[in-house]
């Protein structure tokens, strides 16, 4: 009877354990990969923002990625840039297109990266859940790079109402 008692409650760790791996909250962690890749370099995203006026397609984007470098030096990359939508989910291929969103990327410790021209890939902007705009951006820059952003961009005065 002990042993299966133990049995018992080791099913249900792991049952527990499992779900809490399993299940989410929905985040904007859900929909996208949250990551930027310059160069050959991948950093995590920490946050992405965007703000648009009411009633227009003009959308302005920031976001920051996490700290990385070392403890003595720690840095971080700033991007901003714009792009239009409608409100209706769009991928479009950057040769036979005007790109739908061209930005640029600072260090804090210095250095700037200009994401575009692109020589070819794709740029994906959505709907996502919760008001979120997943913005996937996959191209190769002029010095043939891999440019690739994939974010969940959240509403800044959603966002600046939750952090009160």
């Amino acid at each position: 009877m002990k042993l299966l008692k133990i049995f018992a409650l080791a099913v249900l760790a792991a049952g527990a354990l499992f779900m809490s791996y399993s299940c989410s909250d929905g985040g904007p962690d859900d929909e996208a990969e949250n990551i930027l890749i310059i160069e050959g370099q991948t950093y995590k995203v920490a946050h992405a923002l965007y703000f648009h006026e009411p009633g227009s397609s003009e959308y302005r984007i920031d976001l920051d990625t996490e700290e990385f470098g070392t403890k003595e030096e720690p840095d971080m990359i700033h991007g901003y840039g714009d792009f239009t939508f409608d409100g209706k989910d769009i991928t479009i291929d950057v040769t036979k297109h005007e790109p739908l969103y061209i930005s640029g990327f600072n260090w804090n410790a210095g250095g700037f990266y200009q994401a575009g021209p692109y020589k070819s890939g794709t740029q994906t902007i959505k709907n996502g859940k919760n008001g979120t705009i997943i913005l996937i951006i996959d191209c190769k820059d002029m010095k043939d790079q891999r440019f690739y952003l994939n974010v969940a961009a959240q509403d800044e005065e959603s966002f600046n109402r939750s952090q009160q």
